[in-house]
């Protein structure tokens, strides 16, 4: 649940002035929506306890500027809550952990938490990860990364019932690996690689070792027949579907790593 508050002993975000490249700490375990913009600001805006919420302010966390940050420490959440297009746009995301602790007091909500709905604009276009990262993404979400995905050397957890749709022209090979965690008996985490984008010609993924690892009850669909995905596939696990669409052939080589390359014909 997201809602109204100030960010930390009665200092409201409204209330302050908040403009240059410095940097703005959430230091509180509540829960806290913004709900005006601070266009002047173009810093790091650091989450380091509790859950912020966006989703109804565009540059409520910062402008448009390549400096502007919205990092995620271990231990927080930043919950997207609604559609807004270019909600964060150029600015980078930056998470690290698993995320808030949820209502029942045991599961984390991932450091990135995305709704149970559709995102095909240009909502949020930038996620590296500081450490291993956790994003959960509800039952019956689709979100659309249109930008870059650096994993940075760390572990990617794809988490939650919903579908994260990544461009594979956009995902660097830095290292780590992109893991799609079971969501439990009967139930289905999903990643759709669209290997294409505005490119012209459009863009493969880079080559490289940084796998994708489907744990049981994972779903991996490559879409688009242009250009390969060129990494490793590590299947462990039960109920494991990998698919491909009508545009193209997908295939899996054995590899004597004993891991597995996907690409496209």
């Amino acid at each position: 649940l997201c809602g109204d508050g100030d960010m930390e002993e009665g200092i409201s975000h409204e209330a302050a002035s908040f403009a240059g490249t410095g940097t703005i700490v959430k230091d509180s375990v509540d829960t806290w929506t913004p709900t005006t913009p601070i266009e002047g600001f173009s810093g790091d805006y650091r989450i380091a306890k509790g859950v912020a919420c966006a989703g109804t302010v565009r540059h409520a966390f910062g402008n448009d500027a390549a400096t502007t940050r919205v990092s995620v420490e271990k231990g927080a959440t930043l919950a997207v809550t609604d559609v807004l297009q270019n909600l964060f746009y150029a600015t980078r995301i930056h998470l690290a952990g698993e995320g808030a602790l949820a209502e029942d007091g045991v599961t984390r909500r991932g450091a990135l938490e995305m709704p149970a709905v559709s995102y095909t604009s240009q909502l949020l276009n930038n996620i590296i990860l500081d450490d291993d990262a956790t994003l959960y993404v509800k039952k019956g979400g689709l979100f659309f990364l249109n930008g870059m995905l650096d994993v940075n050397g760390h572990r990617l957890t794809t988490a939650g019932e919903g579908t994260l749709t990544i461009f594979t022209g956009n995902v660097p090979d830095n290292g780590g690996e992109i893991y799609l965690q079971s969501p439990g008996e009967g139930l289905v985490n999903r990643v759709t690689l669209r290997t294409w984008n505005s490119d012209n010609p459009p863009s493969g993924m880079p080559a490289g070792t940084s796998p994708f690892v489907m744990s049981g009850g994972s779903q991996i669909q490559v879409y688009g027949s242009y250009k390969p995905v060129n990494r490793p596939l590590w299947v462990s696990g039960q109920n494991n579907v990998f698919s491909y669409s009508s545009n193209g052939k997908a295939t899996i080589e054995y590899a004597t790593n004993n891991a597995h390359m996907f690409y496209l014909l």
